[in-house]
């Protein structure tokens, strides 16, 4: 954390955003980020005469970004303790009354549209490292969720650092970084579904020990070899979620995975490239030995209880309940445009008026 202090966080002046308060006496912080969705922050500190002026909405300061408390817990046993969970200030454009959708369709790069989603806000566009023309109509009635389905849409990846967001095309390195049974793994959960295939690791960053320099801070995105031996496991996958203490980055808990590189690179791969996610088939096609197709989420389907049923453009009749990939769920809802490939959803998509 630049610049701080041993393990304190700073309460940030709304306006100004200067550092104002520094809160010490904190326990149990926790940054938790899953590429393209959340991204939050929670910590346990005392009840004090600088800790009485958390409210919800303050914006707290740690590892060099923002956050915007969302909730408070205060218990009294000897002393009272305080719980709070912040949100990534991006969690602003949640706000439908303040940040209005400034659109309901556009065609443009990747660059114009963020920046033009984000225009009559307090963001500003960081890098953006995609290019072509896409067509976007966002299912999502907010800013911040809008800007997901675009990162799905062009096949990139989402980078919010205070107010500025990013889009690249992919985080995270590859640095050789090896987690092993008996050196830096404590402990490994695998999990293989219909969703798909993913492995929730509990390692121990060896990187301020001396001797085990080369290993780098896991980050997001990162490319890693996981090695367990009794479970079996030899696989190397990228970190899609992690979960770490942003003091000493010890013990980070991370999902490794490729699900949701899967579904941008499935969506790029399989409808022409630049064009947009709606591709140049209209109704779908056969690319390759994946048959394409889009249609329209039953509009009475009533969430993740039941698995929603598709009309096929250019049919009448709705399908049968179709699987969808495990990312996906979190961003298909009942009437949206959806892609689907050899019959399982890979998410929501949109046309492009005109593909000739």
């Amino acid at each position: 954390m630049a610049d701080l202090n041993g393990d304190v966080i700073y309460l940030v002046d709304s306006k100004t955003f200067e550092r104002s308060l520094p809160i010490g006496n904190i326990s149990n912080p926790l940054i938790s980020e899953q590429i393209n969705d959340h991204y939050t922050f929670s910590f346990d500190t005392v009840f004090n005469d600088i800790t009485k002026n958390i409210k919800k909405d303050t914006i707290i300061e740690v590892d060099d970004d923002y956050f915007s408390v969302s909730r408070i817990r205060k218990t009294r046993s000897t002393t009272v303790s305080v719980e709070v969970d912040c949100e990534h200030v991006s969690y602003w454009l949640l706000d439908k009354k303040t940040y209005p959708m400034p659109f309901t369709e556009m065609e443009g790069s990747p660059g114009h549209i963020l920046s033009a989603l984000i225009k009559n806000t307090p963001f500003s566009a960081g890098a953006v490292e995609l290019d072509g023309t896409y067509y976007i109509k966002p299912t999502s009635d907010n800013i911040r969720g809008a800007l997901i389905e675009l990162a799905n849409l062009v096949g990139g990846e989402l980078v919010f650092s205070k107010f500025t967001i990013g889009l690249v095309s992919k985080r995270g390195a590859n640095n050789g970084l090896e987690f092993k049974l008996g050196e830096n793994l404590i402990g490994v959960t695998e999990e293989i579904s219909s969703d798909g295939h993913t492995l929730e690791v509990d390692v121990l960053d060896l990187a301020q020990i001396e001797g085990y320099g080369y290993l780098k801070t896991v980050g997001l995105g990162d490319t890693v070899r996981t090695y367990d031996p009794e479970l079996e496991i030899d696989e190397t996958l990228r970190i899609v979620s992690r979960e770490y203490n942003p003091f000493q980055r010890i013990n980070p808990k991370v999902q490794i995975g490729s699900v949701v590189r899967d579904i941008t690179d499935y969506i790029k791969e399989n409808t022409g490239g630049q064009k947009s996610s709606g591709g140049d088939n209209g109704s779908g096609g056969d690319n390759g030995d994946d048959i394409v197709r889009y249609g329209y989420v039953d509009e009475n389907w009533y969430g993740w209880g039941e698995l929603p049923r598709v009309k096929f453009d250019g049919e009448s009749e709705l399908s049968e309940g179709l699987p969808y990939l495990a990312i996906a769920k979190y961003f298909v809802e009942a009437g949206s445009y959806v892609m689907v490939i050899d019959g399982v959803i890979i998410g929501p998509v949109y046309k492009v008026a005109d593909a000739s």
